[in-house]
């Protein structure tokens, strides 16, 4: 009996001693993370912006780029081709509005495709840039 009490008590400082562990490493991280955001705030708002997805890009379900984006004609909201095709695949309805429609009610929308195009090759030229200036300090 003893034997189990002293089990359980090294069982619960070990469990202690990880949460302490745990603990110590996240604040470390955020320290981390804060000391980098006070070095440079400048630069940080530049790769935050760069992160960004413009919200009229952005497919509606995965909410990052529009890959071959299409639009649907029930909400004129934009998805990626593949991702809305599942979703009528699987609902028979729009995520967006969640009225009935089929794959008849998509349209491709080739001006967004140009345009993502168009901003992904110039925030890649951005972030060359900020890469060679912050290289050359």
């Amino acid at each position: 009996m003893e034997i189990e009490k002293e089990k359980n008590n090294n069982s619960d400082a070990n469990t202690q001693e990880e949460k302490k562990s745990n603990n110590n490493s996240t604040e470390e991280q955020k320290k981390s993370e804060k000391e980098d955001e006070n070095k440079n705030p400048e630069e940080n708002n530049v790769k935050e912006k760069i992160n960004s997805v413009p919200i009229m890009m952005r497919c509606f379900l995965c909410e990052d780029y529009c890959e071959e984006p299409v639009q649907i004609l029930c909400c004129n909201e934009i998805f990626c081709k593949k991702h809305i095709t599942e979703e009528i695949m699987k609902n028979f309805a729009c995520p967006n509005c969640h009225k009935a429609c089929g794959l008849n009610n998509i349209i491709d929308n080739k001006k967004l495709s140009d345009d993502i195009r168009w901003f992904k090759s110039i925030l890649s030229e951005l972030v060359m840039g900020e890469n060679e200036r912050n290289h050359n300090h």
